[in-house]
């Protein structure tokens, strides 16, 4: 079976040039950063002086044999310790230890090179060690099959130590302790002139590396895939300064701390999968709520190629964390520990992305939130119809699957206040108390955002909608004091002194004791002094003084009242 994700199946709103910028980095240095080919000669050069892999293998054949095993099986499965490619001869293939293929018993095993092997015994020893691991793989009923898998895991994973008659006690032990030791000396060496992550090499230059190289070419496209597929979106979420800081700095993390901590002394770490981790992480946070589209290929041509859309929240662990937690488990077995994926660095790089993206969230809202295809219809929809009912109802089913969606909120909260359901007794009593409770818990997001983006306008509309005997207050609940007054001082420029009043008595409501109260009292007397002196104006004033006995503003439009009967008198 294969499931591909395909995002959001959002329009983006802007292109994702960061995200652009990153893969076209990777693709730069994967072209043209030859050090995995230098890596690759030199550890084939530093396998072949240490003689580390002759020592592993005489070494894995001793401990076979006090295991009950065969001379000629275990010189047999030997092969399998410390088996790898040509080096330098494959190029990207094989060229460096990395985050993706670091071996288990050295995290080079996989890369190096047979040095003086030539092209035909290396093809022929690649060929065979293919084979024992498919061999060990598909062990079926066999127990001598999983007995010599189970003593070449124990060996691989560093766990022969353990057991009865560890591999300390064996005669070829020191020999073999002494070949190690050469080597990390020299891989320590090797890795320094490379500028390449492992431990003790944890510098500035070698994380950025890190993450801009790759293993090979399979690595470098599962990760390009990955970062754009979620990149592109979790870019629209807010500026682009933002996203670039935290995905570097949990990328970073996510590659430093697993190098320094958790890997082993002989283990270079390289690859772009903690960046990917980290926008997937942001991804989960940004777009909980959403839901994301698949595409499944099942066996035997059963719903071959169909769609469908799960919630991230549920959908998304099982993607991520179920992957990483079932292909660590399995990667030693299918592959025998030639190749390990660096799953803590991808762990931590996601719950750092994770706390950056609600870090991001708390401190800045999103601009403008993106929206569904498949909801541009329903929104066009709902922007002609006259039944309010059915409105809010659809609204409310969107919202319930795309909760950032600001613009059926603004067609509910314009459909609400232009049918003026609030000031109707008449009006059905469900259709008056849910159009009530969709303004109350929507209004102020919608407000929000066009304050940010300069719609005062169509706030200003929104707002003198809504009956004068009703307290702003009740539907502006969580409304910033700047945007408060932002929107009244537009009010008061647009010659909207009445709905400026009732802006400013609910800032100073609000806010009795900001340091802008003497301000905002200064511009709420211009406004009473711009009101008109029209009958209209003085029925509003008249209503609002009924309405809200509490008003801080009531002495001065008192007097402004008392003013305009002196004059009509």
């Amino acid at each position: 079976m294969l499931v591909l994700p395909l995002g959001l199946g959002t329009k983006l709103r802007r292109w994702p040039i960061i995200t652009l910028m990153i893969a076209l980095a990777w693709v730069a240095v994967f072209v043209g950063d030859h050090s995995d080919d230098r890596m690759a000669n030199g550890l084939s050069a530093i396998v072949n002086r240490s003689g580390v892999r002759e020592t592993t293998r005489q070494l894995f054949v001793e401990y076979c044999t006090i295991h009950q095993g065969t001379s000629s099986s275990c010189k047999k499965y030997a092969s399998l310790i410390w088996s790898g490619y040509p080096g330098g001869s494959n190029g990207k293939k094989n060229g460096v230890a990395s985050q993706v293929d670091p071996t288990a018993q050295s995290a080079v095993q996989a890369m190096i090179g047979l040095g003086s092997l030539n092209a035909y015994s290396a093809r022929t020893e690649q060929k065979r060690d293919e084979q024992l691991r498919t061999e060990l793989q598909d062990c079926g009923t066999s127990k001598t099959c999983f007995k010599y898998k189970e003593m070449v895991w124990s060996f691989l994973s560093g766990n022969a130590d353990a057991a009865a008659g560890g591999i300390s006690k064996l005669p070829s032990y020191a020999e073999y302790r002494a070949s190690q030791s050469i080597f990390l000396r020299a891989m320590q060496r090797l890795c320094a002139a490379n500028d390449c992550l492992m431990p003790g090499q944890v510098t500035a230059k070698s994380l950025l590396l890190a993450q801009l190289r790759h293993a090979g070419l399979v690595h470098f496209l599962m990760n390009l895939l990955a970062l754009l597929m979620f990149g592109i979106y979790v870019e629209q979420r807010g500026n682009r300064l933002s996203y670039f800081t935290a995905v570097v700095v949990s990328g970073t993390v996510g590659m430093g701390v697993y190098a320094t901590f958790f890997n082993s002394a002989d283990t270079a770490v390289i690859g772009g999968s903690a960046i990917v981790s980290a926008v997937m992480g942001m991804f989960y946070v940004f777009f909980f709520h959403s839901k994301m589209r698949f595409l499944v290929w099942l066996p035997r041509r059963i719903y071959a190629g169909t769609r469908f859309s799960a919630d991230v929240r549920y959908c998304f662990p099982l993607f991520f964390l179920v992957s990483e937690a079932a292909s660590g488990l399995d990667g030693g077995f299918s592959d025998l520990a030639t190749h390990k994926v660096a799953h803590g660095a991808h762990l931590i790089a996601f719950v750092t992305g994770m706390l950056t993206a609600y870090l991001i969230s708390r401190w800045r809202t999103v601009a403008r939130p993106l929206i569904f295809e498949q909801e541009a219809t329903t929104i066009l929809d709902l922007q002609v119809t006259r039944n309010l009912s059915r409105v809010i109802r659809e609204s409310l089913s969107l919202l319930s699957w795309n909760p950032e969606n600001v613009a059926i909120r603004e067609v509910a909260c314009a459909a609400a206040l232009r049918s003026r359901v609030l000031g109707l007794e008449d009006a059905p009593k469900s259709v008056r108390l849910a159009a009530h409770s969709f303004l109350v818990e929507h209004l102020t997001t919608v407000c929000a955002v066009n304050a940010r983006q300069g719609g005062f306008r169509f706030i200003c509309h929104l707002l003198n909608r809504i009956p004068i005997w009703l307290p702003l207050g009740t539907y502006l609940d969580r409304l910033g004091s700047l945007n408060i007054l932002k929107v009244g001082d537009f009010a008061l420029e647009q010659a909207q002194a009445m709905l400026a009043i009732r802006l400013y008595d609910l800032y100073l409501m609000r806010f009795p004791l900001a340091a802008m109260s003497t301000v905002v009292e200064a511009s709420a007397a211009d406004a009473v002094a711009r009101l008109s002196p029209s009958r209209q104006a003085i029925s509003e004033v008249e209503a609002y003084l009924r309405s809200h006995p509490s008003s801080l503003l009531s002495t001065r439009l008192v007097a402004w009242l008392a003013n305009n009967d002196r004059r009509s008198a």
